[in-house]
């Protein structure tokens, strides 16, 4: 008697889920753009606005003589400027991370449901799933190979930076180094001697980089296809 192994295989849709997140980084990018980063766009008119402040509630300095208070007030107002210039700095590096992870979250939350409840072959059911790296090693299952996507490696430098301003030192800031060199901006820099990336402006981010990787995003979700077939014994 001959036993004919029957082929198995699942059926992963897609629908509308990625369509639906990609409105959401679009609008998380708009109200970057239109509501938030107004807030530090403009440090000089913030430290006049405190110097002013100061000049007119003295009682808010230490200092107890017209001289000394006059360069107190010079000298808040300058620690003022770089305040807010470093907090529209931290700001672009805070909406990077965050488009980052809303990305791996969203990919990660579509793993586990396929492997909790679309999947019976041991491998997929087993596979870890901790991160984007990781969810990728599940798709080359569904025969769809992100590695190999023109677009992966902006996804990969997304990756990379946000590891960077999470951690500043590491292999992700060697690996960085060669794909954006021009985002160290000097061997002498902050970021050398301090090993910081968020309390002092040490990256040379901009937000034309955000929006590159909100792009990229996008261009990268378009290319999921509508459903995705795992065939296995």
């Amino acid at each position: 008697m001959i036993y004919i192994s029957k082929v198995k295989y699942d059926e992963w849709y897609f629908y509308d889920s990625c369509r639906k997140f990609i409105r959401e980084i679009e609008f998380v990018y708009n109200s970057y753009i239109n509501n938030i980063k107004d807030i530090y766009d403009t440090p000089s008119n913030e430290a006049y606005k405190y110097v002013n402040y100061l000049e007119h509630n003295l009682q808010e300095l230490e200092s107890l003589y017209p001289d000394d208070a006059e360069l107190e007030i010079q000298g808040k107002g300058q620690e003022r400027y770089y305040f807010v210039l470093n907090m529209k700095y931290r700001n672009l590096a805070m909406y990077i991370n965050l488009i980052y992870h809303m990305l791996e979250q969203f990919i990660m939350g579509i793993c586990k449901f396929q492997q909790e409840y679309h999947t019976d072959d041991p491998y997929v059911k087993n596979l870890p799933l901790g991160s984007f790296n990781q969810c990728i090693k599940m798709f080359d299952e569904y025969d769809f190979e992100i590695r190999k996507l023109n677009i992966y490696d902006k996804i990969d430098e997304l990756r990379l930076l946000q590891n960077v301003l999470k951690h500043s030192e590491g292999e992700s800031k060697e690996k960085l180094i060669e794909k954006r060199p021009d985002l160290f901006i000097k061997k002498d820099s902050i970021f050398t001697m301090y090993k910081n990336t968020i309390i002092d402006a040490t990256l040379n981010i901009s937000e034309d980089d955000l929006k590159d990787y909100i792009g990229a995003i996008k261009e990268f979700l378009y290319l999921f296809p509508d459903k995705l077939i795992h065939k296995y014994n």
